[in-house]
């Protein structure tokens, strides 16, 4: 997909001209801009030198469509909550602060899981891990070696499946394997490269480009 003129595209996408289609990831990235949200995400890519807004966005559109309605409601059967879908069962102190309501909240608490994901995988490196399923069985395995593009989409995966995803990529297995839809990370990755480019369409490969089908 090529990304069109932002100029065309922001009065063609005007939320006070028209209602946001936001099953478009073009309506919704503007949308999230007049709301003001882009800068939030950009404050928190800050927080790792491997993170980017780009990437946070891709997120956040892969798991509430970047819908302010998740400011007020919750999600995933009542377990996701914000624009970020942060777990009640994984954090139920936050969700239980009512932080989830604000777009800045959720998107800074978003970066910080996604960078405790990645941090867990790499404590995990050479490693005897053990995961439970939800079936209640066991699986124990020796974590992989991993670095570098395999390890931002694996993390990405494990935002939505937890370890799972680096027992996978250590198995040898699709990291996607265990994650919704079995595409997780490769479609938020494909989404990042196009959020990237409207963000600045001079750097539009932003290394995920591999990713972009």
């Amino acid at each position: 997909m090529s990304v069109k003129d932002p100029a065309t595209l922001i009065e063609s996408t005007s939320t006070s001209q028209r209602s946001v289609d936001y099953a478009d990831p073009l309506q919704a990235f503007y949308a999230a801009q007049g709301a003001g949200w882009i800068p939030y995400f950009e404050a928190a890519a800050k927080k790792a030198e491997w993170l980017s807004a780009a990437l946070l966005i891709g997120v956040g559109y892969r798991e509430s469509w970047l819908n302010p309605k998740y400011l007020s409601v919750s999600g995933d059967k009542g377990n996701g909550f914000g624009i970020m879908q942060v777990d009640k069962r994984s954090y139920p102190e936050w969700v239980s602060s009512g932080e989830w309501k604000d777009a800045r909240s959720c998107i800074e608490k978003g970066a910080e899981i996604l960078i405790a994901k990645r941090t867990q995988i790499l404590d995990s490196i050479s490693h005897t891990c053990t995961l439970t399923s939800s079936k209640g069985e066991k699986v124990t395995f020796i974590g992989k070696s991993i670095s570098g593009e395999d390890l931002v989409r694996t993390s990405v995966a494990a935002y939505n499946c937890g370890l799972w995803a680096y027992y996978h990529y250590s198995m040898g297995n699709d990291v996607d394997r265990g994650t919704t839809g079995s595409n997780y990370s490769r479609d938020v990755l494909s989404k990042a490269v196009m959020f990237s480019g409207l963000l600045d369409p001079d750097r539009f490969d932003f290394g995920y480009r591999k990713w972009y089908a």
